[in-house]
Order: structure tokens, then C-alpha cells, then sequence
């Protein structure tokens, strides 16, 4: 079986403004690092996700961190240094034993 490698990434998270203890605090971005492997969506099949704005979108790639950890806010970017790519998330899909990310 040929042994994939597996890479360190950073997902940033988008998290929203809300009320405190009465009072406002802004939204701010957080980041998350996550350590998976990267396979690139192949050219023969057309895949359509939705995002979390209800738009289709087409899937470039995919990102298997195992389980997805729990975390505040909505992941909208993923960065893997060692493979140069820095593109915006589609979704984020659970399983019960591992999780994928569409890119």
C-alpha cells in the first residue's frame, strides 16, 4: 500500500460579533491548525457542494484531517504551506470516523 504523506494546514475561522456581558465586541478571524492529507479533485467527475451561503460551488480538492475538531465560528479559508495552496473552504463534511474538507 503506497503510504501517503500527510501534511500540517491551518483552516482560518470566521467568527462573528455578538453582545458580551452588554457589551458589543467585534467580529474577529481565528486561526486552527489541522494536520491531514490533500488529494486534488480529478478532472473525469464534475462535483457541485454548497457552501455555507446555499451557493453551489465546484470542488478543486479535498482535505482529510481526520475528526473535525470542535471550534467556534465558520471556516472559510485553508492554508497548506507545504503544497503552496491557499484556497477558500466550500464545506466542512463530518463522519463518524473521519472528516473531509471541500476545497
Amino acid at each position: 500500500m503506497v503510504k501517503r504523506k500527510a501534511y500540517k494546514a491551518t483552516v482560518t475561522l470566521e467568527i462573528a460579533g455578538g453582545v458580551v456581558n452588554g457589551e458589543w465586541q467585534e467580529g474577529r478571524t481565528d486561526i486552527l491548525p489541522v494536520k491531514g492529507h490533500y488529494n486534488s479533485a480529478t478532472g473525469a467527475r464534475i462535483i457541485i457542494r454548497r457552501n455555507a451561503n446555499g451557493d453551489e460551488k465546484q470542488v478543486s480538492g479535498y482535505f482529510f484531517p481526520g475528526k473535525k475538531p470542535k471550534f467556534e465560528g465558520n471556516p472559510i479559508r485553508l492554508t497548506v504551506p507545504g503544497l503552496e495552496i491557499d484556497v477558500p473552504i466550500i464545506c466542512w463534511d463530518s463522519y463518524q470516523s473521519h472528516s473531509v474538507i471541500n476545497v
